[in-house]
């Protein structure tokens, strides 16, 4: 199995059009997995927001990335 660790900025590249969102795409489907840290997690929530006040997304399709990337609350 191969894993590949992400910090915030590639799992960002994953969902929004940045410089060099193609390359991080296609090292990205060379993995059987991706994971990333909790801080990672954290810094990438701020990332999403960000997006939303730059008008470059809305709300809810942060929270459904989000979703996919963090762990259901118990």
């Amino acid at each position: 199995m191969k894993q590949l660790f992400f910090d915030a900025a590639y799992i960002g590249k994953l969902h929004w059009r940045e410089p060099s969102s193609a390359e991080v795409q296609t090292l990205a489907a060379t993995a059987d997995e991706i994971v990333c840290s909790h801080h990672g997690r954290a810094e990438f929530c701020s990332i999403g927001f960000r997006k939303v006040r730059e008008g470059l997304t809305t709300p809810a399709a942060v929270r459904g990335v989000i979703a996919q990337h963090l762990p259901p609350r118990r």
